[in-house]
């Protein structure tokens, strides 16, 4: 626990760029709650500009609670607050900021894994009986140069997430890249870092085949 107050506190400051969007969703969180039947999604932008999450996302329900340029290192800090007024059926958490192609600020796999780890242990703590599913970072053309460096982080998130009971990670790059290995410019908008309406089709499908290894074809929103 000491070793975790150690990790985030560096990172506080920074986080409180983002207070007015968690105090935002915490006055949502008085008539939007996930329950154990709903899904909770949390991450960065791309959650926050998912616009039709909801439908996408069917037969599920689902509630979005993205927030700006996420980075796990923030979202460790905000997760509680975050979670507070839900008690989801799952989590599905998408974060693609701790790695940008800048070296100064770009964090090492290793410590974002530890950030993950801290996450998830809020999860676990608000929720014990959620699965989480963790979403890969997609290969943005913005951020092309950066991709080795975000594989390694994928990898050692995806074998986190198979050391640990109820995490699932979600693969993604196969679908976002072409044949020879290049990021797919028609799936995002054109600061070539978001997804478009298309890419949003291509993630979620991937998402719901997940879901549905885990809940099964008719689970949850029809109950």
């Amino acid at each position: 626990m000491a070793q975790e107050k150690d990790l985030l506190s560096e990172y506080r400051e920074k986080a409180m760029s983002w207070e007015k969007d968690i105090a935002a969703w915490e006055k949502s969180d008085q008539t939007e709650v996930a329950g154990d039947s709903t899904l909770l999604f949390l991450g960065s932008s791309s959650i926050r500009r998912w616009q039709t999450l909801s439908t996408d996302i069917e037969p599920w329900k689902a509630i979005g609670r993205g927030y700006g340029g996420a980075k796990f290192s923030d979202l460790a800090i905000y997760a509680p607050r975050l979670l507070a007024a839900h008690h989801p059926k799952g989590v599905v958490v998408y974060v693609g900021n701790d790695i940008t192609g800048k070296a100064e600020t770009d964090k090492k796999p290793e410590e974002i894994v530890r950030l993950f780890g801290i996450v998830v242990d809020a999860i676990k703590k608000q929720a014990p009986q959620a699965e989480i599913f963790l979403i890969a970072i997609t290969p943005a053309p913005s951020r092309f140069a950066a991709w080795p460096k975000i594989q390694t982080a994928n990898s050692q998130l995806q074998e986190f997430c198979k050391k640990h009971t109820k995490l699932h990670f979600i693969e993604t790059h196969s679908a976002y890249l072409t044949t020879d290995g290049q990021p797919r410019p028609e799936l995002y908008v054109e600061d070539r870092l978001h997804q478009n309406e298309v890419g949003y089709k291509l993630w979620s499908g991937i998402i719901r085949k997940e879901l549905e290894s885990v809940y099964g074809k008719s689970e949850p929103s029809s109950k």
